[in-house]
């Protein structure tokens, strides 16, 4: 089970943060905002997966947060996510300098929570060993589909569930190294996926005068195109390990920002303004 360490002195932050995880199936490690930063580091590296840290409760140590963060050579290894109430377009410039790109402002929803979260500690990613085939798996969590994704349409509901299925196929058969007798046919999966689910959220924006439409159907143009390159650049029959990573990668992304961020967009307005079916 994955833990994240939480630095956070507000008992209603927290306790909201803890009830929310618990439901994910995630620990929290309480840390005190006057801890020793680099101590909190040190600890991050040994069993920690996630740090989130409330720089409002340790607003007087920002100067030395940023010192220790760059003392201790921030890699992707070590994944941050910063909550505040407010950050200037320097402290975003720093951060970013620094490839923390994980910040949410107050008040945030869950969901900007757990679209955060969700990126280090739900997915599998693959550390591959050799070019043999053989691999390590990093994390042993699948995605899990829960009624809080549901965008209130039976047909979409169905088709991010169904790719949900595929994705955790793909983890399972990169754990026994057979992920690569699968590529062509997820690649063949995802040409059909593309046509057919995009075109059918499309029409349900249509149908119901979502105002982001615009937006959402670019966002859909560029995953198809992401697509089409990756099946351009890769042979299906003679997949590279790198080519499988990324197609994990690439699913997983687009399975906890989109559908956790922008789909969920989708759902908020249908209950706003009672377009349930």
């Amino acid at each position: 089970m994955k833990t994240i360490g939480l630095v956070e002195t507000s008992n209603i932050y927290k306790l909201r943060m803890e009830h929310l995880f618990k439901e994910y199936h995630l620990n929290i490690e309480n840390i005190q905002a006057n801890a020793n930063l680099p101590t909190i580091f040190k600890l991050h590296n040994k069993h920690l997966d996630l740090l989130i840290i409330d720089m409002d409760v340790i607003s007087e140590l920002f100067g030395d947060v940023l010192t220790a963060i760059v003392n201790n050579k921030l890699s992707k290894d070590f994944p941050f996510v910063i909550i505040c109430s407010s950050m200037t377009k320097k402290d975003l410039i720093y951060f970013a300098n620094l490839g923390i790109e994980d910040i949410i402002l107050k008040p945030f929803t869950d969901l900007d929570l757990m679209a955060k979260v969700l990126k280090y500690t739900s997915a599998p990613t693959f550390k591959y060993l050799d070019d043999n085939h053989s691999s390590e798996p990093v994390s042993t969590n699948l995605l899990v589909w829960r009624d809080e994704l549901s965008v209130h349409d039976s047909v979409i509901d169905q088709e991010h569930q169904l790719i949900i299925e595929k994705f955790n196929h793909l983890y399972d058969l990169m754990k026994n190294g057979k992920g690569h007798k699968y590529y062509p046919q997820l690649l063949e999966f995802l040409n059909q996926y593309i046509e057919t689910h995009f075109s059918n959220e499309e029409a349900l924006q249509t149908s119901i005068n979502y105002p982001l439409y615009e937006e959402h159907k670019m966002l859909h143009k560029a995953f198809t195109d992401q697509i089409k390159t990756i099946v351009r650049d890769h042979d299906p029959e003679n997949v590279s390990n790198q080519a499988l990573i990324s197609i994990n990668l690439f699913l997983k992304n687009w399975l906890l920002h989109h559908i956790l961020t922008e789909d969920m967009k989708i759902s908020h307005f249908i209950k706003e303004n009672n377009l349930e079916k």
